[in-house]
Order: C-alpha cells, then sequence, then structure tokens
C-alpha cells in the first residue's frame, strides 16, 4: 500500500480527496462544499492535464517567449523565458471561475429539470469524470450510462443533460481549460514563478503524446515476471492482464516489466503524493493510484483504484495500464494488489 499522504489541504487538495458518500446512476456525491463562491475562482493543486502529463526538465516552444509571473493568475512579470530555453517545473495548479449549467434533460433521477450546476473542472482525456457543485455539495458526474453531457446555449439539442448559461464566454471558458493551467518553474537563472502551461507553450510536459500508429499495435511484448525477478522486501504492487503477472512495482516510484527475457525498470514522473487520491478512509476502499512511469523502452501509465483492503496492510486494486513504445500504444485492463 502506498504510504505517501497528500501534505496540502486547501479547496483544491480536498477536492482531490474522493470521498465517495453514494455511487448511483452516474452521480458520485464525493463531500459537502458549503463555502463554494459561484462568482470566485475554483483552485485545484497537483493539477497536470491526461495520464501522461509530468512535471521536470520541460523546453520554451513559444518562439515568442513566456513570461514568468510572481504567483499564479498574476501580473507583476519576475522573468521572461526565451524560445528553446530549458526550465524546471515544479507543480501546477488550475484556477478557473466556476461555470454556471441548468439541466434542462435530466440523464438520472439525482438531476432534475432546472437544477443549477457550476462546472469546475473535468479530466482532459475524456475518460474521467467531470466535477461540479450542486445543492451544496462536490458532485462528480460520469460519462457512463446514463450519459452525462452539456452544450452551449447556442447549440442545444434532445441529446444536451445541461445547458451552459451565465456570461457569453462561459462556454469557450469551459473548453479552454488549459488556459487556467498554472505552473510553477524555475528558470535557469535560478527565478522562480508562475507560467501558463497550457496551449503549445513548452514540450516535455506529456509523457504519453504520440502520433497513431499506421497498423494497430499487435499484443503487449509483456513476459509473466515473478517475485524472484524482482525480490522486493518491503511495500509491493503486482498486476496481471490476463494469467500470470506482467507488472512489479515498489508501490512507489519503481516499476517493472519483463520484456524478450530481460527486465526493464521504469522511474516515476513527479511525486508520489501528486500520483495518489485518497478515499474517505485513508488507505481504503476508493483509494486511486495514477503513476506514469518512463524508462529508455517507452512508457507506462497506471490508473487502478482500491477495490477491497485486507489484513497486513494488503489491498486489491483493479483499473488499466497503457503501455507506449515508440508509436506503438496497448491499453490494458489489470488487476493485482499491493501489500506493506
Amino acid at each position: 500500500m502506498h504510504p505517501s499522504s497528500l501534505r496540502t489541504m486547501s479547496l483544491g487538495a480536498a477536492f482531490m480527496i474522493f470521498i465517495a458518500a453514494c455511487e448511483c446512476f452516474g452521480l458520485d456525491v464525493i463531500r459537502k462544499l458549503p463555502d463554494f463562491d459561484p462568482k470566485g475562482v475554483f483552485i485545484l493543486k497537483d493539477y497536470c492535464p491526461a495520464g501522461g502529463c509530468g512535471f521536470g526538465e520541460w523546453t520554451v516552444k513559444d518562439k515568442a517567449g513566456v513570461p514568468v509571473y510572481r504567483k499564479p493568475a498574476g501580473k507583476k512579470v519576475v522573468a521572461r523565458l526565451k524560445h528553446k530555453e530549458r526550465v524546471k517545473a515544479i507543480a501546477g495548479e488550475l484556477h478557473i471561475p466556476p461555470v454556471k449549467a441548468e439541466v434542462i434533460h435530466p440523464s438520472s433521477p439525482d438531476l432534475k429539470k432546472g437544477a443549477v450546476l457550476y462546472l469546475l473542472y473535468q479530466d482532459p482525456s475524456g475518460d474521467g469524470d467531470l466535477q461540479a457543485w450542486m445543492d451544496g455539495n462536490l458532485v462528480a458526474l460520469w460519462p457512463g450510462d446514463p450519459e452525462f453531457s452539456y452544450c452551449a446555449a447556442d447549440a442545444v439539442d434532445d441529446a444536451c443533460t445541461a445547458v451552459i448559461r451565465g456570461d457569453a464566454k462561459a462556454a469557450e471558458r469551459w473548453e479552454n481549460q488549459h488556459d487556467y493551467w498554472w505552473v510553477q518553474v524555475r528558470t535557469s537563472s535560478g527565478v522562480l514563478g508562475w507560467v501558463q502551461g497550457g496551449g503549445d507553450r513548452f514540450s516535455g510536459y506529456d509523457n504519453l503524446s504520440y502520433e497513431p500508429p499506421d497498423e494497430p499495435a499487435d499484443e503487449p511484448p509483456l513476459e509473466w515476471i515473478s517475485e524472484d525477478d524482482v525480490p522486493l522486501s518491503g511495500s509491493q504492487c503486482e498486476f496481471s492482464a490476463g494469467e500470470g503477472n506482467v507488472l512489479r512495482s515498489d508501490g512507489i516510484d519503481q516499476l517493472w516489466i519483463k520484456v524478450g527475457g530481460k527486465l526493464v525498470r521504469f522511474k516515476l514522473v513527479g511525486t508520489p503524493d501528486a500520483a495518489m487520491e485518497f478515499g474517505s478512509d485513508e488507505g481504503g476502499v476508493g483509494d486511486r493510484w495514477h503513476p506514469t512511469f518512463v524508462s529508455e523502452w517507452g512508457s507506462v501509465a497506471l490508473d487502478v483504484k482500491t477495490t477491497a483492503v485486507g489484513e497486513a496492510d494488503t489491498s486489491e486494486k483493479k483499473g488499466t495500464a497503457v503501455l507506449k513504445k515508440g508509436k506503438q500504444v496497448w491499453k490494458l485492463q489489470i488487476t493485482g494488489g499491493c501489500a506493506a
């Protein structure tokens, strides 16, 4: 079981702690949010879009350069980065005004016609949940069955669950969340500040970016891996994609696979804390572990949730693993577990 814990408590950090009160008809109540300000700015800490996103060494792609500000969404410029300059990206935050929406075609019994939502955040991969404020609660609206969808006021149809209301730019703001992603960086001269991370300003943050292959990828070249291959005395995790274990990890910052009879070791991108989200009972059912590991071979991105816990700090997990090598990408359904 992962030993780390979230250290920064704020609206954004609390948002990431998944306190599931119910799970029904595509809507989860995450937690009470009584102090929500619809006219304020929603802040989500430890934010990095998509499963392959990570911090570390980035390179400026914008030929016009990138200004560095004293604080997120600030106005005071403390430095200016040049084209091709390298910086160290440290952390990210989403600073976005809530977007008002009104339910017009309820997709589940949990949603009533005329109900008001404030959209806050959506998983950039498109596969995750959309999270919003509703009736004093932070809720997750899953794009499953029945599907929750939203639309702009000028594009309403029968498939639209909720229509975006408010100012004329509300829909545009919601669709361009990257413009509200702020990243703390340290420049080559040692200046510490914040930059806008969205758009096409930097390279190096998307460890899973790729061009789709011309032909579908073959089956992943993974071989069965045993405890003898990777002996671990402390915390450890094992996952299978069918018969036999094919992924082995220390549950913190290393992962191994076996290809062509050889072991390949991967290192974590970012920090262990950023790869972990805790449920209502830290170390219990609902915990989510979503690390990305890289090596010269390629990358492996896990996204698994704890489905059961046992004695002696053991847990069962289920989710997906995305493996990338060159232009080949494999997405596997995996099951397994971890032990301290």
